[in-house]
C-alpha cells in the first residue's frame, strides 16, 4: 500500500530538481512519508493509475470534512476548505483539559500530539483542579515547564479555576498566561504594596505581605509594579514601609495617578527617605501626580539638593512627615514648582543645622499651603541664603503656624510670588525682601 503516492512499478517516481518536468508539479517533502517514498507520476506511458491511489486522496479529503462534522456536498467546489475553518473554529488541536497530576502539576494531552515544545504555541486549557501555588505544565510527556502569569511572575494559590478556560503561550522554555490572573485582579478596592529594608526587588516577590518573602525593598519598583499589574484608574495605591530603617529615594508621575506612601505616624524619624547619590533628589514628583506622604523623613545628603521637589502640576498632601538636611546645601528643602501644589494637613518639621537656599520655595505657579490645622516647626539651627519663604512668581499660604528658630530674611517675594501669612510670625531674622510685583500680607 502506497497511499496517495503512486509504487515505482507503477510509473513513481521521485521529485527531481534537475528535470522538473517529470515528474512535473512535484512537492518534495522536507518529512518523508511513513511505509512508502514520496513518488509522483511520471509522463512515461507506463503509468498505472491504481483505485487505491485514487481512493486515497479521496478519504484525506472526506476525513477531512468528516472530522469537521461537515457534511460533503457535491454541489460545491470548497468543501475541504470550509471544513479547515469548521476544524479551526472548533478549536480541538489547540485545546485539552490540564488534569491535576499532583499539587500544582498538571498533565495536557493534545489531539493529534504535540511534535514538542514550539515557541507561540498558543493554546486553551481547562484546569481540573485549582492550584495552591506555583503551577508546571507537563505537554504530552516532553517533561514540565512552568506556567507563569503575565507580567512573568509565579501563579499564587487559586490563579488557575477548576473548569475555567485559560489561554496560554509557550515561549522560551515556559508558559505565559495571555491575561491577568485572579492574583493581579484580586484588589478590588484599593491596592495596597509592602516595602521593607530586607525586601527584594525581583519577580519572586509581589508586595503582597508586610514579610521579607513578599515585599519589595524599594518604593520605585512597589510603584512600577503596581502600575504594570493593577488597574488602577480611580483607585488609590497604598505603600506601606513595613520596617523602621532608611529606604532609596523615588521619582513618581502620572500615569500612577493617585499613591499614597506611609511609614509610622507616630515615629516618622524612623522611617527614612534618602538617596545615596548627593546628585539626585530624595522625593520627586511631577506630571498631575496625587500623592500623600504620611509618617516619614525625608532627608538629604547632597550639597546642591532639593529634599522634597514635587513639579508640573504635581499635588502632594503632607501628614505628620519630617523634611531636611543632613549637610550644608545650596539647594531647598521643599519645592513646588511649575503649578505644583504642596499642602500641610497637621504636622510638618523641617529640621537642618547647616545652611540652604530657603525652607519652602513655591515657583512658576507652585503653591505651598499650610492648612488650618496643620503647622511647621524648624528644630535645629537652619540658616537660610535667599530666605525661609521664597516665592517667585508662586504662591505660599500659611493659614498654620510656622513655629522655631532660623537665620536669613523671613521672606522673598519675587516676580509676582505672593506669601501670606495673616500675621503670624516667619523664623528668620532679616527683614523681608520684595520686588517686581512680589506680595507680602
Amino acid at each position: 500500500m502506497s497511499g496517495i503516492f503512486p509504487n515505482g512499478s507503477d510509473g513513481g517516481l521521485a521529485p527531481n530538481p534537475a528535470e522538473p518536468t517529470n515528474p512535473s508539479h512535484a512537492y518534495p517533502p522536507v518529512t518523508p512519508p511513513t511505509g512508502t517514498s514520496a513518488l509522483y507520476y511520471g509522463n512515461g506511458c507506463d503509468v498505472r493509475l491504481r483505485p487505491e491511489v485514487v481512493n486515497s486522496i479521496i478519504s484525506e479529503l472526506e476525513a477531512t470534512c468528516d472530522e469537521a462534522k461537515y457534511s460533503y456536498d457535491v454541489g460545491k467546489l470548497d468543501n475541504v476548505e470550509h471544513a479547515v475553518r469548521y476544524l479551526i473554529q472548533r478549536g480541538l488541536a489547540v485545546s485539552a483539559l490540564a488534569l491535576n497530576v499532583s499539587e500544582n502539576l498538571y498533565s495536557i494531552a493534545l489531539d493529534p500530539k504535540a511534535t514538542g515544545y514550539n515557541d507561540f504555541m498558543v493554546l486553551c486549557i481547562v484546569p481540573t483542579a485549582d492550584n495552591t501555588g506555583p503551577v508546571q505544565l507537563n505537554l504530552d510527556g516532553y517533561g514540565y515547564r512552568p506556567l507563569l502569569r503575565n507580567d512573568a511572575r509565579s501563579l499564587v494559590a487559586r490563579d488557575l479555576r477548576v473548569d475555567i478556560p485559560l489561554l496560554i503561550c509557550s515561549w522560551h522554555g515556559a508558559w505565559y498566561a495571555l491575561a491577568p490572573l485572579p492574583s493581579q485582579l484580586s484588589q478590588i478596592g484599593n491596592p495596597i504594596v509592602w516595602v521593607r529594608t530586607d525586601g527584594v526587588d525581583d519577580t519572586n516577590h509581589d508586595g503582597s505581605a508586610n514579610d521579607p518573602q513578599h515585599a519589595f525593598k524599594t518604593v520605585q519598583y512597589a510603584a512600577e509594579y503596581a502600575q504594570n499589574v493593577y488597574l488602577l484608574g480611580g483607585k488609590k495605591l497604598f505603600i506601606n514601609l513595613g520596617n523602621a530603617g532608611t529606604y532609596l529615594g523615588f521619582y513618581i508621575k502620572n500615569p500612577m495617578g493617585n499613591v499614597t506612601i506611609t511609614g509610622d505616624k507616630n515615629a516618622p524619624a524612623s522611617y527614612i527617605i534618602e538617596t545615596p547619590n548627593p546628585g539626585f533628589k530624595p522625593i520627586v514628583g511631577s506630571e498631575g501626580l496625587t500623592m500623600t506622604l504620611i509618617g516619614m523623613q525625608i532627608q538629604s545628603p547632597g550639597a546642591n539638593n532639593n529634599t522634597l521637589y514635587i513639579s508640573y502640576g504635581g499635588q502632594v498632601i503632607l501628614s505628620a512627615m519630617r523634611i531636611g538636611h543632613t549637610v550644608p546645601s545650596n539647594g531647598y528643602t521643599i519645592v513646588a514648582y511649575g503649578g505644583a501644589a504642596i499642602t500641610v494637613i497637621d504636622s510638618l518639621t523641617l529640621f537642618a543645622n547647616f545652611t540652604a537656599a530657603a525652607a519652602v520655595t513655591a515657583q512658576d505657579n507652585g503653591t505651598f499651603t499650610i492648612q488650618n490645622g496643620g503647622s511647621v516647626t524648624m528644630v535645629g539651627s537652619p540658616s537660610y541664603t535667599y530666605a525661609t519663604l521664597y516665592a517667585n512668581n508662586g504662591a505660599i499660604d500659611c493659614i498654620g503656624p510656622i513655629n522655631g528658630f532660623a537665620t536669613g530674611y523671613y521672606y522673598s517675594a519675587l516676580y509676582n510670588g505672593v506669601i501670606h501669612m495673616y500675621g503670624k510670625p516667619i523664623p528668620g531674622n532679616g527683614a523681608g525682601f520684595l520686588a517686581s510685583g512680589g506680595q507680602f500680607g
